[in-house]
């Protein structure tokens, strides 16, 4: 058993990990994750599912973490940017089309924020004509966390 092992054989449950460092196994899930981002000729919606507290929203944590995605994905790829949205945060089609698109123009840098923001409202018919724009240059991966609360909302 590795040092780091043996400080991890106290678990105590808590809320979902947060910090990269604090997370480990999983191998296979993070490779196959990463082998899909990474293929540049695929759009793969996947799914993660498990029982309540089985990990899965410290999975989204750590593969959403920029320092962590950047370090795996591969460099000829297009550049790629994560957002990660919790599905508690939106309850109507509007609601999450803001959502995603403040959480896209937050990553992007400001010169692109600027540019491809020019022809954008604020107004959910707009999203359209910004996010072609934003695609032409970057890759754009959603994980969304908690889609059940979707499913069971009003």
């Amino acid at each position: 058993m590795t040092d780091n092992m043996k400080e991890r054989v106290n678990y105590v449950p808590s809320g979902p990990v947060k910090n990269p460092k604090d997370f480990f196994g999983r191998q296979s899930a993070i490779n196959e994750f990463f082998d899909t981002v990474n293929d540049s000729n695929m759009f793969a919606p996947r799914r993660i599912m498990g029982v309540s507290r089985a990990g899965k929203t410290s999975f989204l944590n750590y593969i959403s973490n920029e320092d962590v995605f950047d370090s795996i994905l591969l460099p000829e790829t297009k550049p790629t940017k994560v957002i990660h949205l919790h599905a508690k945060e939106v309850d109507t089609p509007k609601s999450f089309f803001i959502a995603l698109s403040v959480r896209i123009l937050e990553r992007l840098p400001e010169t692109d924020r600027n540019e491809i923001t020019k022809s954008y409202s604020g107004d959910i018919s707009d999203m359209d004509t910004w996010l072609k724009k934003c695609l032409k240059k970057y890759r754009i991966v959603v994980l969304l966390d908690a889609f059940d609360f979707l499913l069971h909302s009003p």
